[in-house]
């Protein structure tokens, strides 16, 4: 049942306390989560910024006649969703869509954006990479390639570049193989959206925690031909130059804690670990793979649903740790009338302190979750290792080549200053710039480390 929230503010409930209303909701929040539970350690340090996300899709969505949470990372914001939101708030609905579903039904043909998407996804520039989106065999693959000049899949390829390229791209076969795979698809999410009920809307948003619109624009361009369709809205945990370009484009996005075109430095950290956010959120099914009878398709049996499988048990205690801090959360912001930019301080200091400060108990939870990107390759990326305990010029070295640099400094016992320094170096190549308030957050930190990420905003207010 939701907690409808309250936007008439009692000004009693704002005399009744001397720090920040957002503070003290996070206070709330959080005392309902024990320090002796990992759940609820981890659940302090990340409600706070889903939270702060749901409430601001809450606000965003007045006027509109459904949201709609798409694919698997859109499960936990609708659950938190529906506790935030509002009598007149419009109803939430689950869209079982994904990169991998809309990818056929979005594309007439092969060209230069399927290649580019191909390589996005799937994170290398081999040629069976850049044509998965044909959905062939691959022996039928070997033998387009090689007629085309190149020696096998395996070949590394500048698809912008190459002339053997684009020749294959103007192959026949490929030409008719993508009209084909397109006909079908386009069928069948057609069948599926219309069973539904997402095409009966006049304008609806779409929500997803992020990063680039690539599920909206693909959701766009397969309802293409559609007459009778709404008028979509994008609401994102965070967007970046990517999904900035493709607003510029015309389609209708924002970035609701972190927006390519109003960038926040703290808020910003969520871009440098997208896999928590990603693996927090997601719901218990397997990715969305296409339709069929208007139902959608799951992935079950494949290398990376099975290392999803395996993790789901720790997972589904985090949503639920998750859920108990949100439902006080939301309480909360009843009784105190709150609005989600009383809130921004706690999620920004929240996503500052879980991606520039973890320790070596949030990377190791999170460095051993089964993450893919799902989209052709299909494969359960390696997690990365930690810095050397000792060596401090054997971590800087590491640091260097890490994904997630703070993340891999928790193995040293220099993390702390490690992390420091990575954090001012940030803040000096992008420009000093006021970040707005620090609010302690989580069950995990100390004074000293409290007190370091308060001296760093300190310093960029100057």
């Amino acid at each position: 049942m939701a907690i409808s929230a309250s936007y008439d503010r009692p000004t009693d409930q704002r005399r009744a306390s001397s720090e920040p209303i957002g503070t003290a909701i996070h206070r709330r929040a959080l005392s309902v989560l024990s320090s002796d539970s990992l759940w609820d350690r981890l659940a302090g340090d990340i409600g706070p910024i889903l939270c702060h996300f749901a409430l601001s899709v809450v606000e965003k969505t007045k006027g509109q006649d459904r949201v709609w949470f798409m694919a698997r990372d859109g499960y936990i914001p609708m659950r938190l969703y529906d506790l935030l939101a509002a009598p007149t708030s419009p109803k939430s609905g689950y869209l079982h869509v994904s990169r991998k579903s809309l990818m056929s039904a979005s594309s007439r043909s092969y060209g230069m954006r399927e290649a580019y998407l191909a390589q996005w996804n799937g994170g290398d520039d081999r040629l069976g990479t850049l044509l998965t989106p044909l959905s062939s065999p691959a022996s039928e693959l070997e033998e387009l390639v090689r007629h085309h000049g190149f020696s096998s899949l395996a070949e590394n390829v500048d698809y912008r570049t190459d002339p053997r390229f684009h020749a294959l791209v103007a192959d026949s076969w490929v030409r008719a193989r993508m009209e084909s795979l397109n006909k079908r698809a386009v069928a069948g999410l057609h069948e599926y959206l219309e069973k539904s009920g997402f095409l009966a809307d006049a304008n609806v948003a779409v929500v997803d925690v992020g990063w680039a619109g690539q599920i909206q624009e693909a959701l766009e361009l397969s309802l293409g031909q559609v007459r009778r369709k709404p008028k979509i809205k994008g609401l994102y945990l965070a967007l970046r130059e990517l999904g900035g370009q493709r607003r510029a484009a015309g389609l209708d996005m924002e970035g609701l804690l972190s927006d390519c075109g109003s960038q926040r430095w703290r808020a910003e950290a969520v871009l440098s670990a997208v896999d928590i956010f990603e693996d927090t959120c997601r719901a218990h099914h397997g990715t969305v793979t296409g339709y069929h009878d208007g139902e959608p398709l799951l992935a079950s049996d494949t290398p990376s649903r099975r290392s999803e499988l395996a993790d789901e048990p720790r997972l589904a205690k985090l949503h639920d740790a998750i859920l108990r801090y949100a439902t006080a959360f939301a309480t909360a912001v009843r009784e105190m009338g709150a609005k989600a930019d009383d809130i921004r301080d706690v999620a920004e200091s929240a996503a500052l302190t879980l991606v520039r400060f973890p320790d070596a108990e949030l990377y190791g939870f999170f460095g051993t979750i089964g993450h893919s990107l799902d989209f052709g390759v299909d494969v359960a990326l390696p997690t990365e290792s930690r810095a050397s305990r000792l060596n401090p010029l054997a971590a800087i070295k590491g640091m260097r080549r890490a994904r997630w640099k703070e993340g891999y400094v928790t193995g040293s016992v220099f993390r702390l200053p490690l992390q420091a320094a990575l954090t001012v170096a940030r803040l000096r190549r992008r420009g000093w710039v006021r970040g707005g308030s620090f609010v302690p957050v989580g069950k995990r930190r100390g004074p000293l480390e409290n007190f370091v990420i308060a001296l760093i905003h300190r310093l960029a207010w100057r």
